[in-house]
């Protein structure tokens, strides 16, 4: 549940391109990492199990809005821990940050797909720290690709480890790390 945080905050500050910067001795870049406070922003949460809900209590202490989807939990859990259960075009759009926290299973298999991508907001991010196989992964390149999300940190992908040609691993708006979730 505290690993979501981390990398928000990490996509949100720039914080990966920054240790580069300073590393190839760029100090001059810094203008280029300006970021962003998680404080005051929409954080939605799809998945409200054990995880989510750690993750929504963890979101107070950042004084984040929270939104919630999750068909299996009643709108009462949600509402205290402060948030609001909402369907998923609701918080896909009106979210500045989506973590995902579901099994993966028939009914998951690329819940997040183009539909729910194009809903986001252009500054958004996306997390993706539940299992590999709830997002299309073809659908967050071609929609990071094309800038239509701000960036997205991914945990878990369908092939693990991935292939050396996988097409996520090209781009520099999507911080990837190698399955450190539960760890």
């Amino acid at each position: 549940a505290e690993l979501p945080f981390a990398q928000m905050i990490a996509l949100a500050r720039h914080t990966v391109e920054a240790d580069a910067a300073v590393k190839d001795n760029r100090w001059s870049d810094y203008l280029r990492f300006t970021g962003i406070e998680l404080a005051g922003k929409t954080l939605g949460i799809v998945g409200m199990g054990n995880i989510g809900t750690r993750v929504a209590l963890r979101a107070r202490a950042f004084e984040m809005q929270l939104l919630v989807c999750d068909p299996y939990v009643p709108p009462s859990h949600v509402t205290a821990l402060n948030g609001r259960w909402v369907d998923q075009e609701e918080l896909f759009a009106e979210s500045d940050f989506v973590t995902l926290h579901l099994p993966y299973n028939k009914e998951t298999r690329h819940i997040v797909g183009e539909r729910q991508l194009a809903r986001m907001k252009k500054s958004a991010y996306l997390v993706n720290l539940a299992r590999g196989g709830v997002l299309d992964e073809d659908a967050l390149y071609k929609c990071l690709v094309e800038k239509r999300i701000a960036g997205a940190a991914i945990d878990v992908l369908e092939a693990e480890p991935p292939r050396k040609d996988h097409p996520l691993l090209k781009l520099d708006n999507v911080l990837l790390t190698p399955h450190i979730g539960g760890s």
